[in-house]
């Protein structure tokens, strides 16, 4: 499944100003869809996009007012966080739903970012190196640990006893 999609969209909706059903939707959209698909495709049922969103919608042939209202405001959430992120960028419409037919959408993370990241127009997600090979990285490499010599001269951690005792969880506890 896509477990890389799943970083490269917390990665996408680190640099553009997602609402939480966009979020909810789009790392959904990248669990389902397939990595090693050109572009990866997901074609999930509005039923499952709902329940991405936190919606169990009842189905049936035999539903009530109350639940076909729910399905409705359910499937109209759905929609509006779909065209959400069709407008970033984060998804293309490769084909459209229609009776029988489930929609198929790309996920692409194509759109602009919103917040630029060091003078860029865009967060590179395409999984290419961010510096060329030869270039430094703008921040500090190594490691912050303590030389090995200076270890010596402080105190071990938790040399003194403690105060907490074990538990003996094998009796039964009966209620007052």
């Amino acid at each position: 499944m896509g477990a890389q999609l799943v970083g490269r969209a917390i990665a996408f909706a680190a640099m553009h100003d997602l609402k939480p059903n966009e979020y909810r939707l789009l790392i959904f959209m990248a669990y389902t869809a397939l990595d090693s698909d050109q572009p990866p495709r997901y074609f999930a049922s509005r039923e499952m996009s709902a329940y991405a969103l936190g919606r169990m919608l009842a189905e049936g042939v035999d539903l009530s007012d109350a639940q076909l209202k729910e399905r409705a405001s359910a499937f109209e959430l759905v929609k509006v966080a779909t065209r959400g992120l069709v407008n970033l960028g984060a998804i293309e419409r490769l084909e459209r739903g229609r009776a029988g037919r489930r929609a198929v959408y790309g996920v692409t993370f194509r759109g602009k970012s919103s917040f630029p990241l060091e003078g860029k127009d865009s967060f590179p997600l395409d999984g290419k190196p961010l510096f060329p090979s030869g270039a430094s990285a703008p921040f500090p490499q190594g490691t912050t640990e303590e030389p090995e010599k200076d270890l010596g001269r402080r105190t071990p951690r938790f040399t003194e006893p403690s105060h907490l005792r074990p538990v003996d969880n094998t009796e039964e506890r009966r209620s007052a």
